[in-house]
């Protein structure tokens, strides 16, 4: 190296890696924008495609119950938080300022995802296990208990995150400084308890099939078990996946399967 008013200028083999170390991040926020805009197309899509069976069972029956906010929350609430994100991953739109990139928006909105779309799954588990009341009890206490996990967590990473949020002019994303360790800690609970759902799921399931014909069991009881079922481990393996993602991939990546996981979550 040689030094130059005062400062060190880079060797050109330093320059070459930190340009590749360039092109590797930006391929990898790249990637994320395109997994955002793919969960926003399954988040509307889904809406569209079940809108007149929704008007027809729950927007004729409303009564604004805890499960018809939780739904709505879930639905339309969630949706106006996942679009200002995908917007703001988006590189088509009028540049931000460095006050929009600190907002606390993101954390904000995913805190309301979990707790909607867990909320549905708690109730749809709950009424598999009614004739338990003490474990009923204990489904809502642990779904409690994550949500306020959740919101902690989240807030205190948001709030290292915002504090040294900037905005890239080069790749026309708010970018941070660094990711805190506290971070990686977020998605632990909701995958846990997910996790614990999907548990009580299967052993309904496999109780129901070895007690009763399947044909002669109440249809309702049916379609939460054989729906319950698919839906659990589907969401519990994306949820994995995800959590894994966020410990081994790089920092650049860790958000590609966060927006996918959000979407389907929410459908």
């Amino acid at each position: 190296m040689t030094t130059m008013a005062g400062g060190l200028t880079p060797s050109p083999a330093e320059l070459v890696g930190s340009f590749r170390q360039l092109i590797v991040a930006l391929h990898s926020l790249q990637a994320s924008r395109y997994t955002s805009a793919a969960a926003a197309t399954i988040y509307v899509y889904n809406i569209f495609l079940t809108f007149g069976d929704e008007v027809e069972y729950f927007w004729s029956r409303l009564k604004f119950t805890f499960p018809d906010l939780l739904y709505i929350t879930n639905r339309y609430v969630c949706l106006a938080f996942f679009l200002n994100t995908v917007y703001d991953l988006a590189g088509f739109r009028p540049d931000l300022t460095e006050e929009y990139c600190r907002k606390y928006t993101e954390v904000v909105g995913f805190v309301l995802v979990h707790m909607g779309w867990t909320g549905v799954m708690t109730i749809r588990v709950s009424a598999l296990w009614q004739e338990h009341p003490r474990l009923v009890k204990l489904i809502w206490s642990l779904w409690a208990i994550t949500l306020v996990t959740l919101t902690v967590l989240g807030y205190l990473s948001c709030k290292q995150v915002v504090a040294g949020m900037t905005y890239n002019r080069y790749i026309r994303m708010c970018a941070p400084a660094s990711n805190p360790r506290i971070l990686a800690a977020t998605p632990i609970g909701p995958t846990t308890y997910e996790l614990f759902l999907t548990t009580l799921t299967l052993v309904k399931a496999y109780s129901l099939s070895k007690h009763v014909k399947v044909s002669q069991a109440p249809i309702l009881l049916r379609v939460l078990t054989r729906d319950g079922v698919s839906y659990f481990v589907l969401s519990t393996l994306l949820s994995l996946a995800n959590i894994i993602s966020w410990y081994l991939l790089p920092a650049s990546l860790m958000y590609l399967l966060l927006y996918l996981y959000w979407a389907l979550g929410s459908t």
